[in-house]
This record gives C-alpha cells, sequence and structure tokens, in this order.
C-alpha cells in the first residue's frame, strides 16, 4: 500500500528558491518571518525537512500583489526627496 504522497513529489528549500528565483537564505528568511509559501514540516524535531507543494507554491505566486507599489516602499528614503 502506499501513502497519498508517495507519488507527490514534493520541493525542498532549494527548489522552490529556484522556483522562485531568489536564494535559499532569503526563502529560509521568509519561513522566519513566516511570509513564506505554505510548507509541511517533516518530523517533529527543530531540525526536520522542510518541504513545499509544487502547486501550492504556485498558488501563492498567483496571489501576490503585482504592482511593487502595493507593497509600499521599504527602505530609506532618496536624499533628494523622489
Amino acid at each position: 500500500m502506499t501513502t497519498p504522497l508517495a507519488d507527490h513529489h514534493l520541493w525542498t528549500i532549494d527548489d522552490t528558491a529556484a522556483y522562485l528565483r531568489i536564494s535559499p537564505e532569503t526563502l529560509r528568511g521568509w519561513i522566519k518571518d513566516r511570509r513564506a509559501p505554505p510548507y509541511r514540516k517533516l518530523g517533529s524535531s527543530r531540525q526536520a525537512k522542510l518541504r513545499f507543494e509544487p502547486d501550492a507554491v504556485i498558488r501563492w505566486v498567483s496571489g501576490l500583489p503585482t504592482n511593487p507599489q502595493a507593497r509600499g516602499r521599504r527602505g530609506r528614503p532618496r536624499k533628494n526627496g523622489r
């Protein structure tokens, strides 16, 4: 007997970061800040492996604002007031 996830490929942090075109370190920061796509924790220890369902990541990306101004500008203001 196989489990439902036996035939389902889950992405690692590296796989997900590559899809999102960000570094794995950035994705880990998003996980820490709870801004990352939904993921599964495999195991109960602090060092348990995290896995992402590709469909959930794609849905998460499609729900992000497309206008960068919609999120608000981050960082220091420019000196010339622009």
